[in-house]
């Protein structure tokens, strides 16, 4: 990053529309931004922007826009410009109406996908001193199964990651690196084909087929949520045949004796009456994948949001110990994570009570799917305010009906954001928040491999009475007595403060990974090794092996698989629709079925179709395709009203280890509206 921040008409940033952040430089005329193009000298995007990207002028100067804040009348229930004291003076009036009659538990916070590390800083400060356990964010719905599965078999804090440029064989599981966080997966793709080209193996697991199966030397197209049956299947030859690492599995890893009897029934020819894939392939990948060392599996959010996700990722992990591919030059690579400290609060604060998904999900970070059903159930205990940061749980979270009845039944709804989404035309208080470009904030780069640290400042004023989320909660802190703990009048003595506590300059190059590093130091485990064998999982009442039912459960009722969330470049998850250029690409979401199907119900390329689930109907423009496993329709996530996919999601049928939602395995039927 270059050491002048502004320069003239020119200012050096990084988008932060989604987690890539790839640099950026921005042209400013007369205190506007004009244009804005990739910077060059950003070694991760090296000077590009996606579509998005590009299109940060027109979402910052978007004519609906929320620039001022907003209070629910209560004879109308129309909404009527605030100021912001008032606003303020409201929230805070409900907070502690809301503290004193039912606990400071009842209060919920939930940041959404563009809440950052300032947002959260002050947030986490605020929740303590308020005292409630309850901040949730997308943990569950985004990399919660993962974290769980890798962390009780690899340790914490490690951030792993494929070294797929130095790899020989690699599987692209549940993954569509060209469509999906852009340079991040640019940079992803380039490392894959550079492999492919110098004569890696390139095998792609998927129910669609994308662009990289497409181009793939073996393509396996999945019945969906079936993953852990054909990562079981491959563990089962792997071990049958001695294919395993014997040496390395001696003396890295735990649980190998207890493993090879568990796999044994799972051979690949049950794998295959389960996956519809032939056993045949599962074998011959499961060969590849063992004896073309190094090899490298990559997995992204296709096998995250299933039945069975934490136990999915758990086999697969094994399948990358088992075969001597972690902490190796070309395989799983596992990098010291940088973690942030929280800004200190004061020692004598009362403890704080249980979260509402504790009991449930006691390894996870947060559950916020299930938040709608603790509201309407009140257990552990009665819910009655939520403040959302810079997110749209109506639009996003599983089971929308109940989503809405669930902010209906609250006492207290704020929204922060830029644009009067889903949940905020059901709130009591909607706030005016700042784009990338109008604050400062620091990266710590979590979603590459080294994650380095950099900061910004905002490239220019915010739009009418807009405030960065942090500014917000300081003010709310302020009301509600905690003043001398958010003193913070500007981005800069907030980033300050931050990078002091962290111990860190803002100027942290990456994080090196060196091959071997973790091997010869030990793992964080308990047992210093790779456990294949899991005894915290066990101790919770989860299988501590990877286990799938012999004979795989099928809904006679709902016999198709609907899988949500297929990404479109254009949008960021439920933004950007509002914003002309970006959707003129996409109008409206189409329901992608199979050629077989669709000749079953009699429905053309174009025609409506109905979508059932045992929670939920909506209607879609179907698109015919070849390009689909042949019992499944795929539809986008994020779309608002009727064609919210959620709508068909059950938010109580989800992975029971981390909490993930089943936003791609859930039992569905299509037919001709």
């Amino acid at each position: 990053m270059r050491g002048d921040f502004m320069s003239h008409d020119t200012a050096w940033t990084f988008c932060q529309i989604c987690r890539a952040e790839c640099g950026m430089i921005a042209d400013l005329k007369d205190g506007r931004v004009v244009t804005v193009e990739g910077d060059p000298e950003d070694q991760w995007s090296r000077g590009k922007l996606c579509v998005k990207g590009r299109n940060s002028p027109r979402i910052m100067y978007a004519k609906d826009r929320l620039r001022y804040p907003l209070l629910r009348k209560r004879r109308t229930g129309e909404f009527q410009r605030a100021s912001w004291e008032e606003a303020i003076d409201f929230i805070a009036t409900r907070i502690e109406a809301t503290k004193e009659r039912y606990g400071p538990q009842a209060l919920v916070f939930y940041e959404g996908t563009t809440a950052r590390v300032l947002d959260e800083m002050v947030l986490r400060r605020l929740a303590r001193l308020i005292g409630t356990p309850n901040v949730t964010r997308t943990w569950s719905v985004c990399v919660g199964p993962k974290i769980v599965a890798y962390g009780n078999t690899f340790g914490r804090p490690l951030m792993p990651w494929c070294d797929l440029k130095n790899t020989r064989y690699i599987i692209l599981w549940g993954a569509n690196p060209p469509v999906t966080h852009f340079h991040r997966h640019l940079g992803i793709t380039a490392d894959i084909m550079a492999a492919w080209k110098k004569g890696a193996k390139l095998v792609v697991v998927d129910p669609r087929l994308t662009p990289m199966a497409a181009k793939a030397n073996s393509y396996l197209q999945i019945r969906p949520g079936t993953d852990l049956a054909l990562a079981l299947g491959m563990i089962h030859h792997i071990i049958l045949n001695d294919l395993h690492d014997e040496d390395f599995v001696a003396a890295h890893t735990i649980g190998f004796d207890e493993l090879a009897e568990h796999i044994t029934p799972y051979t690949p020819q049950w794998a295959e009456r389960i996956t519809d894939i032939p056993a045949d392939s599962i074998e011959q990948v499961a060969e590849g994948f063992a004896l073309s060392r190094p090899a490298s599996l990559e997995r992204r959010q296709g096998v995250q949001h299933s039945a069975r996700a934490t136990q999915t990722l758990r086999a697969m992990a094994i399948l990358m110990a088992i075969t001597g591919n972690v902490d190796v030059k070309g395989g799983l690579m596992l990098t010291p994570y940088r973690p942030l400290r929280s800004l200190p609060v004061p020692d004598e604060l009362p403890r704080l009570s249980r979260s509402f998904w504790h009991d449930h999900f006691p390894l996870a970070k947060d559950a916020s799917a299930l938040l709608p059903e603790a509201i309407l159930n009140e257990t552990p205990y009665p819910l009655h305010g939520l403040i959302v940061i810079e997110g749209n749980p109506l639009s996003c979270f599983p089971n929308t009906r109940k989503v809405r009845r669930a902010l209906a039944k609250l006492d207290l709804v704020v929204v922060h954001d830029l644009f009067m989404n889903d949940t905020a035309q059901l709130a009591d208080v909607v706030l005016p928040a700042c784009t990338f470009l109008e604050k400062g904030e620091i990266s710590v780069q979590s979603l590459r491999q080294d994650h380095p640290v950099r900061t910004r400042l905002p490239v220019v004023e915010p739009l009418g009475e807009a405030l960065p989320e942090w500014k917000f909660l300081c003010l709310l802190g302020r009301k509600l007595g905690y003043g001398e703990y958010f003193p913070f009048a500007g981005d800069q003595e907030l980033i300050d403060a931050v990078l002091e506590r962290a111990g860190w300059t803002g100027h942290e190059a990456a994080v090196a990974t060196t091959p071997g590093r973790v091997l010869e130091t030990g793992f964080t485990t308990a047992s210093g090794k790779i456990e294949l064998y899991s005894r915290p999982l066990q101790e919770l009442g989860h299988d501590p092996l990877p286990t799938a039912p012999m004979d795989w459960p099928d809904d006679i009722a709902y016999p198709q698989y609907l899988i949500t969330g297929a990404r479109v470049p254009h949008f960021y998850h439920s933004q950007h629709r509002n914003i002309p250029t970006l959707r003129k690409a996409h109008p409206l979401p189409l329901a992608e079925l199979s050629q077989v199907r669709a000749s079953e119900i009699g429905v053309a390329d174009g025609e409506e179709v109905t979508i059932k689930t045992r929670v939920g109907t909506a209607v879609f423009k179907a698109k015919v395709t070849e390009a689909i496993h042949p019992g499944t329709v795929s539809i986008p996530h994020g779309w608002a009203g009727e064609h919210n996919a959620n709508w068909l999601i059950d938010d109580l049928c989800c992975d029971p280890v981390a909490g993930a939602p089943r936003y791609r395995d859930m039992g569905c039927v299509v037919e001709k509206l």
